[in-house]
């Protein structure tokens, strides 16, 4: 259930910034920190919830 939500919770963090792409090379792009931010959120809450 879980993971369920964590998947949930990144497709919803990274959908807005595949939707929109920035047209300049900004590096990293959008859709790779929205992705690496719901990533990094995720892990922390699965860590909080082992304990």
């Amino acid at each position: 259930m879980n993971k369920l939500i964590a998947v949930s919770a990144l497709m919803v963090a990274a959908a807005p910034a595949f939707a929109n792409p920035v047209p300049n090379g900004t590096v990293p792009e959008p859709g790779v920190l929205a992705l690496m931010g719901a990533a990094a959120v995720a892990f922390f809450i699965a860590r909080r919830m082992k304990k």
